[in-house]
This record gives structure tokens, C-alpha cells and sequence, in this order.
């Protein structure tokens, strides 16, 4: 028997899902919630068999309903999913879970005293491409993960209540946790500029340093005239480079790296090391539509309760280092704004 799920949010998002709900197999779209007329019109026009409501309270109380996707503004994040929680509905939530770390703790406590599933729509762990770079770590193909540089910038979208960390950041802090072990970082750099919103940034650098010498660093903008999603993932063995946008290959692995004469390891600062460039190859990778996968994933979980790496502790992690990262960065905003004089080198 089906999973029988209720959408709240048709806006920027809410169709992707819908559709992926629609043609889930294990799921049965039957209620979509918004309160823009409009919009829920457009739902209707698209799922004319499914109940079209326009207060989420109608929805929460459906006992028919047993999952809810929420796909909402941020800050009606934690209040919808406290109250599906209440009801004992399922909930898969957006990302980021809650505006801050202690609400999202609170769902994940409630969650569990409800005995429901909370899931965080962290979609790209579960990709084709995420999914197979984890098997070649866990297979020893790259070696010992050194570092990650991901670029993720295009133009727009403006977000009038959050800065672009916030909104794109979510994305490669997800796979971090994932590839890295649940790891925290125990350092946080972080910089950026406001080209609209005074105290919004929309374009940040950040950089995190992980225990045993790893280090990750993000470029994250809406300020870009072109759309970029490119990932590196290296390995003291061999590299890896994701390009999501790219339609064949979307993962290369090069063979390639630099060798230190162990003879002259202790005065490795003094040696220039060998390099090593081999092979470059294409692993095969699922295709299939990353949220194709969440649902497949959300489904499963539901039922069978099988362990998930989009669980709420996973978006309680996401969150705490999206307010190290924005404190950090909002700290430096502020110092750049209250310099009187050009910095000068001594």
C-alpha cells in the first residue's frame, strides 16, 4: 500500500517535488497545500485528482495523510514541522531544517519522542555522482581524502531573509558530513561582500580545516553571469572532479598526484616533489534525478526505518556550521564596513 503524502509550499520548489511524489511508485500524492490562490490553482491545474488546500492546519489534521513534505520560506520551517510532528505525520523538510540549531534539536527531540521520521532534503548526498565518490573513498581508490574545493555561484536567486551561505552553503556542508565522517571542522574562515542588501552577503569564501589535515573550500555567489557547479575531492592517491552541469561525464578521476623521496620526508619543506600525472577515466554513475532518489529513499525509511544519512541530527550538524560559518562572516563584513582607512602593508 502506498505511502500517502501531503505537500505544503507549490512555489519555487514545490512542482519538482510534487512531480517526484506523482510518479514514486511507494507514494500517493493526495493533498497540496498553499495559500497563494494562484499558485494553488496552477497544483490543481497539474493534479486535478489531488485536494487542493489553502490552510495547513486542514492538511495537518487529515488523518488520511501520513507523510508531509514541507517546502515552505525558512521561517515557517520549524512551526509546520513541530505541528506535523504533533500529528504524527512524517515530515521531509527543505534545507536548511530551522532557522536556528536549538529549533532544530527541538524537532529532532520531538521526532523521536513521536516515533515518526524526519528527513532533511540534503538531495544531493543521495546523487548518482556523491554516491560513487563515497565508494572510492570507502574503497581506497582515491586514498586518504586531503581536501575539497567545490564552486557554486550563478545569478540570483536574491533571498530578501537570508545570505548566500544560507541558501547555497546547505548543498556542500551536506556532503561534507556525509564524505568526511560527520567530522566538524575545527576552524572556520569565512569572508564576503553585500553588492545589494546591506547585511545580506551574496557572494562568500569559506574556508574549513578538518581534523588530519583536510581542508575544504567553498565559493558560494548569486553575483556570477555564469551558472558553475564543479567539485573537486582529492585524495593522496588519485582526484576527483564533479561537474553536475555536465550532461555525460559528470565525474572524472585522474590519476594523478605528487611523490616525496621518503629518503627526504623530515625536510620535506626543502624538496620539490615528483609528479605524477596517469589516466583520467569516466566511472559510470546513476543517473537517475536526485530527487527521484530522495523519495525512493524517503519511502523506504518511512516504512522499513532503514538508517539514513538525511536524518535530523544530519540537518542539526548542517545548521550548527551555517552559524559558525554566517557569525564568522558577518564578523568580518562588519570590520570591513567600520574601516576608516585603506589597509596598508607594512
Amino acid at each position: 500500500m502506498k505511502l500517502s503524502v501531503g505537500l505544503i509550499g507549490y512555489g519555487y520548489w514545490g512542482p519538482n517535488l510534487a512531480r517526484n511524489i506523482q510518479q514514486n511508485s511507494d507514494l500517493a500524492l493526495v493533498a497540496i497545500c498553499d495559500q497563494n490562490m494562484k499558485r494553488l490553482a496552477d497544483a490543481t491545474t497539474a493534479y486535478p485528482q489531488v485536494k487542493a488546500i489553502a490552510e495547513p492546519e486542514v492538511l495537518l489534521a487529515d488523518p488520511t495523510i501520513q507523510a508531509v513534505v514541507i517546502a515552505v520560506p525558512l521561517r515557517w520551517h520549524y512551526s509546520l514541522a513541530m505541528r506535523a510532528i504533533a500529528a504524527g505525520k512524517h515530515v521531509l523538510i527543505e534545507k536548511p531544517m530551522a532557522e536556528t540549531s536549538t529549533q532544530a534539536q527541538e524537532l529532532v527531540a520531538a521526532a523521536r519522542s513521536t516515533g515518526v521520521v524526519l528527513m532533511v532534503d540534503h538531495t544531493f548526498v543521495l546523487s548518482g555522482a556523491v554516491q560513487r565518490i563515497r565508494q572510492l573513498i570507502d574503497s581506497n581508490e582515491l586514498g586518504k581524502p586531503t581536501y575539497y574545493d567545490a564552486t557554486r555561484i550563478n545569478l540570483g536567486r536574491f533571498q530578501p531573509d537570508t545570505n548566500v551561505v544560507w541558501d547555497l552553503g546547505p548543498h556542500d556542508l551536506s556532503i561534507l558530513d556525509y564524505l568526511f565522517d560527520h567530522h566538524d571542522p575545527i576552524h572556520v574562515v569565512a569572508t564576503g561582500h553585500c553588492h545589494l542588501n546591506q547585511g545580506i552577503a551574496d557572494m562568500a569564501f569559506v574556508t574549513l580545516h578538518y581534523p588530519d589535515n583536510r581542508i575544504a573550500h567553498l565559493r558560494l555567489s548569486w553575483m556570477s553571469p555564469v551558472k558553475i557547479r564543479q567539485t573537486l575531492i582529492a585524495g593522496d592517491r588519485k582526484m576527483a572532479v564533479w561537474n553536475d552541469l555536465e550532461a555525460d561525464e559528470k565525474l572524472k578521476i585522474y590519476d594523478t598526484g605528487i611523490h616525496v623521496n621518503s629518503d627526504n620526508a623530515e625536510n620535506w619543506q626543502l624538496v620539490l616533489p615528483e609528479y605524477r600525472v596517469g589516466d583520467v577515466w569516466s566511472p559510470r554513475v546513476d543517473r537517475t534525478e536526485p530527487l527521484a532518489l530522495l523519495m525512493q529513499h524517503f519511502a523506504k525509511t518511512c516504512r522499513e526505518r532503514i538508517p539514513s544519512p538525511l536524518t535530523g541530527e544530519a540537518g542539526v550538524r548542517n545548521i550548527r556550521l551555517l552559524e559558525s560559518i554566517s557569525a564568522v562572516l558577518q564578523a568580518n563584513l562588519n570590520a570591513v564596513q567600520v574601516r576608516e582607512q585603506p589597509w596598508v602593508a607594512s
